[in-house]
Parts: structure tokens; C-alpha cells; sequence
């Protein structure tokens, strides 16, 4: 008999087939039982493991917790191991509790969870592992919640967190050192040390052999500030038992004295020696640990000292502990020191398989797509119907319908949004209708998303009657009149800007001919909103950011004001002074939540795009995208530019949740975009008239000098690709071609990760486009190396494209180290030069 079949945990399948023959064996050994038998439909069955033994079994064939016999009673694992210290006799009459958790807990390998009732509620559930196994994890007891169904804390069970005990695996020794030093050089100290212990061959021993063993690796020097003018130096010497073989070393006293504590001593003191004239005094010694036996790393000490403890998959060692990978990280290996971070969505502590790592979307087990992003059309398998979710995985209860919906369909719907009724104005007479139509609601809201002029519908007679409704100020009330005042200022000033005026409330009602009992309206969200203005048309940009411009701010709180109430407010306003060509809008968590609105007049330079790379994450830029904030540590406050406008806010001002981020940026702000009137020959064109525009600080032309333009020929094209790009737009009205061109290579000339500058027009008149991008150069492969200089890759043949110089002419320092290798298989060049006769070789 061959056995072939096994299980996930590396045991045998009780059931093996070969041929038309099945046997049924051991799942421990392997060792054949009995022949399978075939049951009513044919197919070759064995009981489970539990019946083939003829213990207590569940109906499912699982073993039952608690198992009995005549004299006494006692607990098993899921594979059916007595666990340890659970045997009681029946004649003392105690009650012996078996209980699994009621949270969901993985299948523990080499032990078993026991729950007790908390006196909380809930669980309280022990970690046991079998004979000759050790818990690697710091806590063996973990609380599974009464309600939740969930385990409290930060701790949960692993389900290899039962482990075997093994030979001790290194011995070390180590000094620790005063040094009477700033904090602020511990870095740079740091590197120096590591440097000089190698260099004098403190990081290294010969065997008798002759063959040389490494004793240093990263963790070698450790310096922690010990007050504001003082650094301890802990410096630890480490070599692997496997790598010194017992031919060398026979004797365990041999290896302790391999590491020659009086040589590393005198080693140390001469190297501390050399630094002393940039210490404030002499370097103090507090003690030395003789060689000592340990672990490696990815290991702790088992509960004896006197062996090691892997830490099990889902955890990751620190500091002598096996921690459990915290949420949004796993780790699908033992002995690791790190855990890998979830490639989407997030994941529970301790988690060991990226599988494991969820979105909310998966979570929810809804329709997802392949980035785990909610789809828009979900069905309901209970009800039969199908409903839109926006992409937060929000319902859009007025979307469910008995037909399936696409995902196309509700994409659309769910730029949209319902207006309650006490936000209507109902047979309104003169309201503007763009057009009336019998259709469903579906096909009545996709015709307003067509219409860049539509800003809500309504719908009636059981959604088959469809009104379009214009941006027209009749359509849009939001301040009628004096006696029924909709917008109430609060005052002046918001975060330390006393020009700001400030609104407590602003609210806006909805124009609708009818009446009807069943009247659904929608308008378009604020962020769907391109305006149109009686004779004036605003379209929503590219870039979020303006860096100059604004010279009204309006805030809102975003408590009683929607964004497409701001939005409109702010367009209304915006359209009656000739002296505003367009507008920022803004929604973030400022003081409570606040919307702003910024009018602009002649934006010099606008800049961030959607898909920059700062924007998503790529990289760093000179420059601030995001709610545009910058801190000030002295100070302790932030400072928020909105469009040249310049607001404080202090640290305590803002959430803590937002401080605790990393991209504390993205958690400020939720929206942003700037509305410019297009229909303008170009913007800022006639603000003469209105009072003194910023002009930007004179260029240098020597700039150019550092940049060679490109040709077709040195470049390669490919219009599918999607490069990192930095990209900003530059008014005409305040830049000439020669000046857009200097202002642009100047940015990448302080952009460190610039290597093309490229302008063109934008596609808004009255702008020049500046896209910086990042080295692109295509340089072959290891087996296919050119013969010539790399070329930059670009999305578009060059018109206005420079590329920048590599200057050589400043100090250089050299990052390269010799490499254990004598010859090269194959090369590839990343850039050639060509140098003749007297050419300097920082021209090259």
C-alpha cells in the first residue's frame, strides 16, 4: 500500500485510495486499520479518527472535549491528545470543564485552548500545550469577549504557538560603556564605531583552522541617550554555534574563551582612545558580560534557560519575547524578526498568511473588485434585489431595485445624492426645467450626469416622469431675502486669519414645478458639480492646489452646511464680482469640520494632481499637497496655506487621530478642487481694475545652463505608459513662454528626483503646462547591454523637453565597496559618455 494523501497539518488522510481499493489508516503513523467501505452511492468512506478509536465522538465524527471512562474523566484536543493536567477522577466528584472557544480560534498544533466562564462575561480560555512542548507567546491565557464573539485586547492564540524546545544555538558576550557625548551625534557615532571594530578586526575570529567566523552584524553597537549630554554604549560580540565546528572548538569551555574577552577589551579602549578628543571626558566602563550561551535571532530562551523557542508563524521576535504581528501585518514564516505589511486592506493581530488581509469590502462579503474596493451594484441573496453602494461601502437605499443593476448604471447613480423635503420649494413657477421625459430613474439620472448645466432631477408617478433641472440661480435659493435670512454670519477670523468671514449656517433650497406625493429629487454631489452661471461657466480643474490667488475666504461649519451647498454659495458669489475667476473648495476636519471657499483672482501657478506622485505615495517633492499644512516644532502649531492665504493652528486643535497618522495630510482633509470661469479669454485677464496681483520673484536664466534640450532621437515614446509626474500649470497672463520655461526648470533643478522638465500648453487656455519627471531612462537588461547612452522615456514626443546635467564638478562621496567577485558575466550601462582630448571629466 502506498500512502499519497495527507492533510494540511502534515498528518495522513485516515481515508487512502489506490486504484479501486481504499484503506483506512492512523493519521499519526500511517499504519493501515481496516479496508474502507463503500457507502450507498458507491464512494469509498472510513469513519473518522475519533470513531476508529471508540472514544466519545461528536455527530459531525469530531472528538468531544471531554472524554470518560469508568474511573475517571478528562479533556482532548481537536486531534484527540489527552491535554495535560486534565485528568480527574470521577469518584472526587468535581466537574471537569472541557469548553473550545466560542471566538474563532485556529486548530492549536501540539496543544489545545480550555475556556472557562469569565467572571466578566464571556470566556476565559488557557493555552495547554502537550507533553515536551513549551507556549513561545509572553501570555497563555486570552479573554474571548461575551457579546463579540471576539478576543479582547491585543492577545490571541496562534495556532503554532506550541513549540519544541532546541539546543542552545550561540554564545555572546558584550561591554557596556558612559560616554559623556550630545544625543544629537548617536547616528553618525553609531556607523563610525561599527566601521572602526571592523576595520581593526573586532568583528571577526580565526579558528585553528584557519577559517575566519563573523562576530558583529547590525545589532553589534546599540547607543541610547542616557540624558541630554551622556550616550550608553552597548557593544555585543555574537558567534553561531553551527559555525564553529567541534574539530576547532571540542569543549564548551573552548567556546566560551573563543571569544577572547582581553583582546576585545583592549580593542574597545583603544578605538574609544582615538575618539576621546570628541568627548567632553573619558569614556567610563560599567560592566562586561562574560561569553554566555543564547539564542539566535527569531528564538527566545524556552522557560529553563536551556534551549530555544522558534517564534511561530504570525509573530515576530523583539527584544528576547515572540510578539504577535500587529493588525495590518503577517508573517508567514518562523524566526522572523519583521512582519510584512498587508498588500491591501488590513489583517488580525497575529496573522500568518497574506490571505488573511482583508479590505472592508471582502470583510463584509460583498461584490469586490480585484483591488478589494467595493463594486457599485451589490445584490441582496436574501431579498432578491439589487442596490448602489458608494465607494466607502455606503447603501444608497433610494437605488434598490427588483432589476439587476450594473455596475456602470449605479457608478453614475451614485454620484447623486437625495434632497429631503424640507430642503425643497415646491411649485415654484418660474423654476428653469432643461427638459422633461418618461423614464425610470436610472435613465432620468444619467441624462442629468450627461448635462454639465443639470443640477438635480425629480422624479414622479412612481419614478416614470422625469423633470432636468438647470444650475440657474432660480432653481437654487440661498438667501431669498432679508425677513427669512438663510445665512447667518457668525463673524469674522477663523485660526488667527481676521480676514475670513465666517458663516454659522448655510442652507440652500431646491426649486421643483410640482408637488406630487411621490416626489424623489437628486442632485449631483458637491464634487460632481461643473457650474454654469447665467453666461459664465466654471469647470473643475485638474489640480487641487493653488499656490497663490485667493482674496476672499468663506467658511462654513460642515456640521449644518453640505459641500453642495457651499458649492453653490460659493459659485454665486464668485460669478457676481468681475474680479473672481474662479474658486477653491475645501471640506476637512478643522475646528470640528469646516468648509471653505476661496475666491481667486489671476492664480499664478496651480499645482497637485490627482495622480502626481507625491499625491499617491510614490515619493517625496518640494512642495505640499493634501490640506497644505507644515508644523512648526518651535512653536508647536501648524500652519495651513490655503491658496496664499495663511492660517494657525495649534496642536491641540486638530484630532488626535489625525496627528497620529503618518500621511497626517490625507487624514485632514476629505475634498478639494478649484472651479475656473473658462469662458474668459484667460484667467486674470481684466484685473486691472481689481487691485495689485502677487508677482512672482524674478527668474535666473543662468538655470538653463544645467539643462540640454531633447530631440526625437534621444528619446523613446510610449503613449500606453503611466509615468511619476510632478505637474503644476503656470498663468499666462503671468508668465511669458521664456519665463514659463525658466520658472519650470527651475523646479526641477530643486526637485532632487527631477531629471526631464517638460512645457506645453495645458489644456485649459491661459495656462502652460510644467510636468516634471523622474530619471526614466531605459537602459537594457543584464543579456541585452547597449552601446549607447540610455534615452528617457516619455508618454509624448518631446516639444519643449529638457533633460538635466549631471554635475560632477562638486565633491562626490563615493558609496561603492568591493564586491567578492572577479568577473562579469554579461553588463549593462546606465549611461556612456564619450570624453575627448582635453575634456574635463566633470563636463562629461
Amino acid at each position: 500500500m502506498s500512502l499519497q494523501v495527507c492533510r494540511m497539518d502534515g498528518r495522513f488522510s485516515v481515508l487512502q485510495i489506490g486504484g479501486a481499493a481504499g484503506w483506512c489508516v492512523n493519521p499519526l503513523t500511517g499504519e493501515m486499520l481496516r479496508t474502507a467501505t463503500r457507502s450507498a452511492t458507491g464512494e469509498l468512506t472510513c469513519p473518522s479518527w475519533c470513531e476508529l478509536q471508540g472514544l466519545q465522538c461528536r455527530p459531525d465524527g469530531s472528538f468531544s472535549p471531554l472524554q470518560c471512562d469508568v474511573t475517571s474523566c478528562w479533556c482532548v484536543s481537536e486531534d484527540g491528545q489527552e491535554v495535560a493536567g486534565t485528568r480527574t477522577l470521577r469518584q472526587t466528584g468535581d466537574t471537569l470543564l472541557c469548553d473550545r472557544p466560542l471566538c474563532p480560534a485556529p486548530t492549536i498544533t501540539h496543544g489545545a485552548l480550555l475556556c472557562l466562564p469569565a467572571a466578566t462575561g464571556g470566556q476565559s480560555c488557557d493555552l495547554i500545550c502537550h507533553h515536551g512542548y513549551q507556549n513561545s507567546l509572553p501570555v497563555s491565557s486570552f479573554l474571548c469577549g461575551a457579546e463579540s464573539h471576539q478576543w479582547e485586547g491585543n492577545d490571541r492564540p496562534l495556532s503554532g504557538a506550541c513549540q519544541i524546545s532546541q539546543p542552545l544555538q550561540s554564545v555572546s558576550s558584550s561591554q557596556l560603556w558612559l560616554l559623556l557625548d550630545s544625543c544629537s551625534q548617536i547616528s553618525s557615532l553609531q556607523s563610525m564605531l561599527f566601521n572602526m571594530l571592523t576595520s581593526r578586526g573586532l568583528c571577526s575570529a580565526q579558528l585553528t583552522s584557519g577559517r575566519v567566523v563573523a562576530l558583529c552584524d547590525d545589532s553589534s553597537v546599540g547607543l541610547q541617550c542616557d540624558g541630554s549630554d551622556s550616550v550608553r554604549l552597548m557593544l555585543r560580540w555574537t558567534v553561531s554555534l553551527s559555525d564553529l565546528p567541534t574539530s576547532d572548538l571540542p569543549d564548551l569551555h573552548d567556546i566560551t574563551t573563543f571569544l577572547n574577552e582581553s583582546r576585545l577589551l583592549e580593542g574597545v579602549q583603544g578605538i574609544l582612545g582615538n575618539l576621546r578628543s570628541t568627548l567632553t571626558s573619558d569614556p567610563k566602563l560599567i560592566s562586561v558580560a562574560p561569553p554566555s550561551f543564547g539564542c539566535s535571532h527569531g528564538y527566545r530562551l524556552d522557560s529553563d534557560g536551556e534551549g530555544c523557542i522558534v517564534c511561530p508563524a504570525g509573530s515576530f521576535f523583539q527584544q528576547g519575547a515572540c510578539l504577535l504581528c500587529p493588525r495590518g501585518t503577517y508573517q508567514e514564516k518562523e524566526g522572523r524578526d519583521t512582519c510584512d505589511k498587508c498588500p491591501r486592506g488590513s489583517s488580525p493581530a497575529g496573522s500568518s498568511s497574506a490571505s488573511q488581509c482583508e479590505t472592508n469590502c471582502e470583510r463584509r462579503g460583498l461584490r469586490c473588485s480585484q483591488q478589494g474596493d467595493f463594486l457599485p451594484a451589490q445584490p441582496d441573496f436574501l431579498s432578491g434585489r439589487w442596490k448602489c453602494f458608494s465607494s466607502e461601502g455606503a447603501e444608497l437605499e433610494w437605488t434598490t431595485s427588483d432589476k439587476p443593476l450594473t455596475d456602470d448604471e449605479c457608478s453614475v447613480l451614485s454620484r447623486f445624492q437625495t434632497v429631503p423635503g424640507s430642503d425643497l420649494k415646491v411649485r415654484t413657477e418660474n423654476a428653469e426645467v432643461l427638459r422633461t421625459m418618461t423614464s425610470d430613474l436610472s435613465t432620468c439620472v444619467q441624462a442629468c450626469a450627461a448635462e454639465p448645466s443639470c443640477h438635480h432631477v425629480a422624479l414622479f408617478d412612481r419614478q416614470t416622469q422625469c423633470e432636468l433641472y438647470s444650475t440657474h440661480t432660480l432653481n437654487t435659493l440661498c438667501n431669498s431675502s432679508q425677513q427669512d435670512i438663510s445665512v447667518s454670519l457668525q463673524g469674522s477670523g477663523f485660526l488667527g486669519n481676521p480676514q475670513v468671514e465666517r458663516f454659522q449656517l448655510l442652507k440652500c433650497s431646491l426649486s421643483i414645478r410640482g408637488g406630487a406625493s411621490d416626489l424623489l429629487v437628486l442632485r449631483k454631489n458637491g464634487a460632481e458639480l461643473s457650474s454654469q452661471q447665467q453666461q459664465q461657466r466654471f469647470v473643475r480643474m485638474r489640480m487641487r492646489k493653488a499656490v497663490s490667488g485667493v482674496f476672499r475666504t468663506q467658511v462654513f461649519s460642515s456640521r449644518t452646511t453640505s459641500l453642495p451647498d457651499a458649492h453653490r454659495f460659493c459659485q454665486d458669489g464668485c460669478s457676481r464680482d468681475a474680479c473672481c475667476d474662479g474658486f477653491i473648495l475645501n471640506q476637512n476636519i478643522l475646528d470640528g469640520g469646516s468648509l471653505l471657499c476661496g475666491w481667486l483672482r489671476a492664480p499664478s501657478v496651480l499645482m497637485c494632481e490627482d495622480q502626481d506622485w507625491d499625491v499617491i505615495g510614490q515619493g517625496p517633492a518640494n512642495r505640499i499637497c493634501g490640506a497644505g499644512l507644515t508644523y512648526d516644532k518651535q512653536q508647536q502649531s501648524f500652519v495651513f496655506d490655503f491658496g496664499g492665504e495663511k492660517f494657525t493652528i495649534s496642536d491641540d486643535a486638530l484630532p488626535a487621530n489625525s496627528k497620529n497618522k503618518k500621511d497626517y495630510q490625507a487624514s485632514i482633509i476629505s475634498f478639494q478642487a478649484i472651479y475656473l470661469n473658462t469662458d474668459s479669454a484667460a484667467v486674470g485677464s481684466d484685473s486691472s481694475s481689481c487691485g495689485a496681483v502677487e508677482f512672482s520673484s524674478p527668474l535666473n536664466a543662468s538655470v538653463q545652463l544645467g539643462f540640454e534640450s531633447l530631440s526625437n532621437d534621444e528619446v523613446l515614446v510610449d503613449h500606453q505608459t503611466k509615468l511619476p509626474v510632478l505637474s503644476f500649470w503656470l498663468n499666462k497672463n503671468d508668465y511669458s513662454s521664456q519665463q514659463a520655461l525658466l520658472w519650470c526648470l527651475t523646479r526641477c533643478d530643486e526637485e532632487e528626483q527631477c531629471s526631464v522638465a517638460d512645457l506645453r500648453e495645458a489644456e485649459s487656455d491661459g495656462f502652460f503646462s510644467c510636468s516634471l519627471y523622474p530619471d526614466t531612462r531605459v537602459c537594457g537588461a543584464y543579456d541585452q547591454p547597449i552601446k549607447r547612452p540610455c534615452r528617457p522615456l516619455l508618454v509624448t514626443l518631446p516639444n519643449n523637453t529638457y533633460s538635466k546635467k549631471v554635475d560632477l564638478s562638486r565633491p562626490v562621496q563615493s558609496f561603492y565597496e568591493r564586491v567578492p567577485f572577479q568577473k562579469m558575466v554579461s553588463y549593462s550601462v546606465r549611461n556612456r559618455v564619450t570624453l575627448r582630448g582635453t575634456q574635463l571629466l566633470s563636463e562629461g
